[in-house]
């Protein structure tokens, strides 16, 4: 308001460095709730939906990088170590994702070629990747299935497995059916 006046109606105003105090407070704490409304926002960070988390986690804390650089006073934001928390969740399970996507591939890479002299053997390793791929898609969802990158030779090893044994039915442990 202040700075829309004119020049002259500027110099009377008594106590113009009080409302221009007071205009900055208030840009501040606009600036401050919106911040700890986007850390809000956020919400539990879980196995099930760290991916859909990646971008309000990244709006908040570009948010608050922001207001920090301003206004470095954080004392405003009362919700930081949530973003933090937050931050740490996800940090968390995308690393442990990762680890669970890659010892997948190992088990679908040891199961190799399934041949008529092997399927047999075969057989254990098929299913264990296939109980391993079917708990990683519970833990993280089945979108995480595409960063599998061998996950097409599981299905081509099930698929072999399937055709050089047509009398054995999923789920037949005694192999008598």
């Amino acid at each position: 308001a202040y700075d829309e006046l004119s020049d002259t109606q500027q110099n009377l105003v008594v106590n113009a460095d009080a409302l221009k105090a007071a205009e900055l407070a208030l840009r501040q704490y606009k600036t401050a709730s919106n911040v700890t409304s986007l850390i809000t926002a956020i919400g539990e960070v879980s196995e099930s939906n760290y991916k859909e988390k990646a971008k309000p986690i990244k709006d908040a804390r570009e948010a608050y990088d922001n207001y920090h650089e301003k206004y470095e006073d954080d004392s405003l934001i009362t919700n930081l170590q949530t973003l933090i928390d937050a931050e740490t969740a996800y940090a968390g399970f995308v690393a442990a994702a990762k680890e669970d996507i890659a010892a997948l591939e190992g088990l679908i890479d040891a199961i190799g070629e399934v041949t008529a002299a092997n399927s047999k053997e075969a057989l254990p390793k098929i299913e264990a990747a296939e109980q391993a791929r079917d708990a990683l898609a519970e833990t993280y969802g089945e979108e995480v299935l595409s960063e599998v990158s061998n996950l097409q030779k599981l299905e081509d090893a099930r698929k072999a497995y399937d055709e050089l044994n047509p009398d054995v039915k999923l789920g037949d442990v005694n192999k008598d059916t």
